[in-house]
């Protein structure tokens, strides 16, 4: 996916731009990263999108439980 098409589904389908990251977010624990490596897109494009989709937030809580969760189990 090109930075130019997840951007386009982000202004012509917000639904559908906010569950395919999300979806994405949930298989790689929340770690932006990796997920802009999948989505395809450049780090800096991934963080603008999470901001104007608003789901900032919920990838960050994401990241932060399933990062105490693996924390939890090596313990």
């Amino acid at each position: 996916m090109s930075i130019c098409f997840l951007t386009h589904v982000a202004a012509s389908d917000p639904v559908e731009a906010r569950r395919r990251i999300l979806t994405t977010a949930d298989a790689y624990d929340g770690q932006t990263r990796p997920m802009s490596e999948a989505l395809g897109v450049s780090y800096c494009t991934l963080l603008r999108l999470l901001d104007r989709l608003e789901i900032r937030e919920p990838v960050r809580v994401l990241w932060l439980r399933r990062r105490r969760e693996k924390k939890a189990l090596r313990v």
